[in-house]
């Protein structure tokens, strides 16, 4: 019997151990609920004002709150201020009431915010405290009333109220306990909705600045495409229709157009005149006498004038208008509009647009843009509209002008002409044609450093002298002897390649700069060409001279730092060449195969020297004399000996050449 009561007491325990779990984890579940839904809430809402409902919302549904107010302090004023209230019974005029004459700080939402903790008051506690003096009470007595303050970093920053009318429904610890999280976290609510709508703000802002930039910059896009027409029109010669047309295009394009007449006004002869005008009713616009039209209006005020038909007859009536013939058969515009045109700050006319039957009624920002064509419009009527005669002078002028750039631009080209001939001239040769002695040591200088750049592709220079040039001068004369200079030019260029460079360094020596060589023997093929060229005996009047050449051959190296050392060396080797014999090929001396410098016979028939004493030469030594004796013999080879002999009192010294 007594295990059976101890089990009984052992359940009854767990029981209620376990409501209290269960009570636990429905307050638990009820508060993350509302936190989840206060999150939801604040990063939907767009405003506080959408923020207050929601939060009453969410908390209602978990305890009495269908009256329900937020008070907040304001730092800048120094009090509490009402930010949202709904009550059943009281209207919003109470707390308005209440927060205008300061009784706000001595209420119980006062008591609340001055101590910073959670109250929970009853009827007869509320009683009491106003009895005490400790606070005011405003409005219906409630039965029960719960008040939490609202922190922010560390201070707080308002109260969130609610309370019941109702005496069976009072607040419990887990509903006070949601009340107060809710409130913790109000404050973030609030900030997150604060800057969303203040970012919300700043985008309507911003948006609104960029709509006007955009109405601005569609306006200047708009002026300026006007300029860039007017200034197209002012350069163009049109005559008085075409002119017009295209002012009148350019308005039309701006604004609405469909009627538009011109009016100019000569101040010598008070006359008003159309030069253009578009009416659809089909009035003649003839010249008049300044009087009182609408035209005239518009040029005594000096301003654009926007008439509509109460207008018109109302200045009618004033005396200040007088309708013209032109409509007494014709509707009124409904809508007229007047624009001045200025030249020199003196008006000279009037640009108009109207429309009949209210098909168009023109604006403030017509009246804006079609001033601003006016302005700019004015200039150009009157230069168009100036005199022929000025107009026929400066077509005249542009056609002196025109004629005298014609001239110049002939000069300019003769010009160049004369220089590209200096140029010419001062590297060419006279006679031949061919490049001189300047043009051929440029070349030759630029082949040299870009062989030392890139050696893959060697070059040579050829030095060739004629021979019996002075026989062809002596016999036929120097203008034959011109005649075979050109045409052995134009002969030693069919010999040569395209890129090759033959020039003239003067009398009769020529020069060839050969490049690109793959191998040095083809040089040398160029050169025994030019040899079996220059065998050909040259002829004219029927007289025949048998000429030849003597060619050195100087092939590019590394020793070579300067065009001087290359034509020298090729200048050497023509030498040898021409010692040597004539109609000969010698290679410089750094190709030359090494020979003996003394060539003596094993017989020599003394019976056939001849010797010939040559000047007396001092040696600048002991008064010493020596004579050279050049005597000469021929071989059975038919080669001739030169043999030279020195003899001296005290020195000896023999040296021996050979011409083959």
């Amino acid at each position: 019997m007594e295990d059976a009561h101890a089990d009984s007491g052992s359940q009854q325990r767990k029981i209620k151990r376990l409501k209290s779990l269960v009570k636990k984890y429905q307050t638990s579940l009820q508060t993350q609920t509302a936190l989840l839904q206060l999150s939801e809430q604040a990063s939907k809402v767009s405003e506080l004002t959408l923020l207050y409902p929601a939060i009453q919302q969410i908390l209602e549904s978990s305890l009495p709150c269908r009256n329900f107010y937020v008070v907040l302090f304001n730092p800048d004023i120094g009090e509490l201020e009402l930010t949202y209230f709904v009550d059943e019974i009281d209207g919003i005029h109470l707390p308005i009431q209440a927060q205008q004459t300061g009784m706000l700080d001595n209420s119980l939402t006062g008591l609340v915010f001055k101590t910073g903790k959670t109250k929970l008051f009853n009827k007869e506690q509320i009683a009491d405290c106003e009895i005490k003096g400790v606070c005011r009470v405003m409005g219906t007595p409630c039965e029960y009333w719960l008040g939490v303050p609202i922190h922010h970093d560390g201070r707080v920053i308002g109260v969130m109220a609610t309370q019941s009318y109702n005496v069976n429904q009072p607040f419990d610890d887990s509903q006070i306990a949601l009340f107060e999280t809710v409130a913790f976290y109000f404050s973030t609510a609030v900030e997150r909705v604060k800057k969303r709508q203040y970012m919300a703000q700043q985008v309507a802002e911003r948006t609104e600045q960029l709509s006007r930039e955009i109405a601005r910059n569609q306006d200047t896009i708009r002026k300026q495409n006007i300029l860039y027409a007017i200034s197209k029109l002012a350069t163009k010669s049109l005559n008085n229709q075409d002119f017009f047309e295209r002012v009148h295009n350019i308005v039309n394009e701006e604004v609405f157009a469909k009627n538009l007449f011109i009016a100019l006004y000569d101040h010598s002869e008070n006359m008003i005149s159309c030069p253009y005008a578009v009416d659809e009713m089909s009035v003649d616009y003839q010249p008049r006498t300044f009087s009182k039209g609408l035209t005239e209006f518009v040029i005594r005020s000096g301003k654009t004038e926007l008439f509509d038909q109460n207008r018109v007859l109302n200045e009618v009536a004033k005396g200040h208008v007088e309708l013209p013939a032109k409509f007494n058969n014709s509707p009124l515009p409904t809508s007229w509009i007047g624009v001045p045109l200025y030249h020199r700050q003196q008006v000279i006319g009037v640009l108009a647009c109207q429309a009949f039957n209210n098909e168009y009624s023109y604006k403030q920002s017509d009246i804006e843009l079609i001033s601003f064509v006016s302005e700019q419009i004015s200039n150009v009527i009157v230069k168009h509209l100036a005199d022929n005669q000025l107009e026929q002078r400066v077509k005249e002028k542009t056609a002196e002008l025109q004629q005298a750039n014609i001239h110049l631009q002939l000069q300019i080209e003769e010009r160049k002409k004369i220089e590209r001939q200096l140029f010419h001239d001062a590297h060419h040769d006279n006679l031949t044609g061919l490049a001189n002695r300047s043009l051929f040591i440029s070349q030759l200088d630029k082949t040299l450093q870009r062989h030392k750049r890139d050696k893959s592709h060697g070059f040579a220079v050829m030095f060739i002298d004629l021979d019996n040039f002075k026989d062809i001068n002596d016999t036929l004369g120097h203008h034959a002897g011109d005649k075979f200079l050109k045409s052995t030019a134009n002969e030693f260029s069919t010999c040569i390649r395209e890129h090759d460079l033959l020039a003239r360094f003067g009398g009769d020596e020529f020069v060839i700069l050969l490049t690109h060589l793959q191998h040095k023997d083809e040089a040398e093929l160029i050169a025994k060409r030019i040899i079996k060229l220059m065998n050909k005996p040259f002829c004219i009047n029927e007289l025949c001279i048998k000429s030849g050449a003597s060619i050195g051959i100087a092939y590019s190296n590394k020793a070579y730092t300067s065009t001087d050392q290359i034509i020298r060396d090729a200048d050497s080797a023509m030498y040898q060449a021409k010692k040597s014999g004539k109609g000969t090929i010698e290679l410089s001396a750094e190709h030359l195969e090494p020979r003996s410098s003394l060539i003596c016979p094993t017989e020599i028939n003394a019976g056939q020297l001849s010797f010939a004493k040559s000047n007396v030469i001092d040696l600048h030594k002991d008064h010493s004399v020596a004579t050279f004796y050049n005597p000469q013999l021929t071989l059975e080879s038919g080669a001739t000996i030169a043999l030279a002999h020195l003899l001296q009192e005290q020195h000896a010294a023999i040296d021996y050449w050979i011409t083959y």
